[in-house]
C-alpha cells in the first residue's frame, strides 16, 4: 500500500481523529516505510584531476649559511599539486624563467595557463609574449591576493620551514 494512501486527508473531519486512531494510524504509516525498499545509492567516482590545466609559477629567496639571499623558481601543478620543478636561478630575467618553464614543459607536456604573481619578471613584455608564442594562457593574480597563488605559496611554505631545520656546510 503506498504511503500516500495511508495519510489522512488534508479536511477538518481527518483533523479531529481521536489519539488512539492517530497513533494506529501512524503505527500503519512507520510499519509501511519500514517495508519500503531501501535504495542504495552507490558512490560517485571522484573526479580525476585535470592534469596540465592551470601551473602555478612563483619565486622566493631563501638565506644560505653565509647569509647569501638564493632566488628559487617554483613551479606546481595546480590540480595534482604536484612540484614540477624547484630551481635555484641566478637571475630573475624573464628569458632565463621562460627557459626554465620550456624545459618543465618537455618533461610534463604543456598547460592550458600559468598562474603568477604580478613580480616584474612575470609582467615583463618579454614573459608574456613568450607564453604567447608557446600558446600558453597568463593569468595573473590580484594585486595583494597572495592566496589566489596558494599552491605555490604553501609549497614554499613548507619548503622553508624544513630547510630551516637543516644546517647545510659551505
Amino acid at each position: 500500500m503506498p504511503v500516500a494512501e495511508l495519510l489522512p486527508s488534508p479536511s477538518v473531519a481527518s483533523l479531529l481523529i481521536g489519539t488512539y486512531r492517530f497513533a494506529s494510524r501512524l503505527r500503519t504509516i512507520c510499519c509501511a516505510i519500514r517495508l519500503m525498499p531501501y535504495v542504495w545509492h552507490a558512490r560517485q567516482a571522484p573526479i580525476p584531476p585535470t592534469v596540465n590545466h592551470i601551473w602555478g609559477l612563483d619565486m622566493t629567496g631563501l638565506a644560505d649559511a653565509s647569509g647569501e639571499i638564493n632566488t628559487i623558481l617554483g613551479i606546481v601543478d595546480h590540480s595534482s599539486r604536484r612540484a614540477l620543478m624547484l630551481q635555484a636561478v641566478r637571475s630573475k630575467s624573464s628569458w632565463q624563467l621562460l627557459s626554465w618553464l620550456c624545459l618543465a614543459i618537455d618533461r610534463f607536456g604543456k598547460p592550458h595557463a600559468v598562474r603568477t604573481d604580478n613580480e616584474r619578471c612575470f609582467t615583463s613584455r618579454g614573459f608574456t609574449y613568450g607564453l604567447k608564442l608557446m600558446g600558453i594562457r597568463h593569468q595573473r593574480i590580484n594585486l595583494g591576493c597572495p592566496w589566489q597563488n596558494g599552491r605555490t605559496e604553501r609549497l614554499f611554505g613548507t619548503l622553508k620551514h624544513y630547510l630551516q631545520q637543516i644546517q647545510f656546510d659551505n
